[in-house]
């Protein structure tokens, strides 16, 4: 029996996501990814308007980020920023992932509500949080920060750990 190899997404290989190079040719980034892509993309698109208060600006990469320097600060911009917004196939991909988080966040927080036996108005009260957020992330229609799935957690008597590793009744992990 033959079997065909799985061939890999090009956005889980180093060289997809390693920069080789990086500079600033007027208000233009442009970054040569190891792969060899070269892309392109204004920079006012990406740094605080601050960041371009008439500073000559410089850049360096650390093969993961683009750091844009001025005489006042400097502004890091990751590998996946820029691919997101260059890339339509990867960029889509990173809003499936996106959603498949959010849906699993959701569900977990509701098995864990559950098996407390809060309502919803009640967890929401405890947590601080307004009754429509908690809703909004439950169903899976809002993306939730870390700061406010932790106040969820707490409120519940989790910890962000009890959160990460829960499992649902039968033992298998949500």
């Amino acid at each position: 029996m033959s079997t065909t190899p799985q061939t890999e997404d090009p956005w889980n290989t180093s060289s997809y996501q390693r920069i080789r190079e990086a500079e600033l040719i007027d208000q233009t980034l442009v970054v040569v990814f190891e792969n060899m892509d070269s892309v392109e993309m204004p920079v006012m698109d990406f740094v605080p308007s601050e960041l371009l208060d008439g500073s000559k600006l410089t850049v360096t990469n650390n093969r993961t980020e683009v750091v844009i320097h001025s005489d006042q600060s400097e502004y890091a911009i990751a590998w996946d920023n820029i691919r997101y917004h260059t890339d339509p196939a990867f960029a889509q991909e990173m809003q499936v992932k996106d959603q498949e988080n959010s849906n699993m966040i959701a569900y977990r927080l509701q098995l864990m509500r559950i098996a407390r036996k809060m309502r919803r108005e009640d967890l929401a009260t405890a947590a601080e949080i307004p009754l429509s957020t908690l809703v909004a992330i439950e169903e899976a229609h809002s993306r939730a920060s870390l700061s406010t799935i932790s106040k969820i957690v707490k409120a519940m008597g989790y910890s962000l750990k009890d959160f990460a590793n829960y499992t649902s009744g039968d033992g298998t992990k949500t």
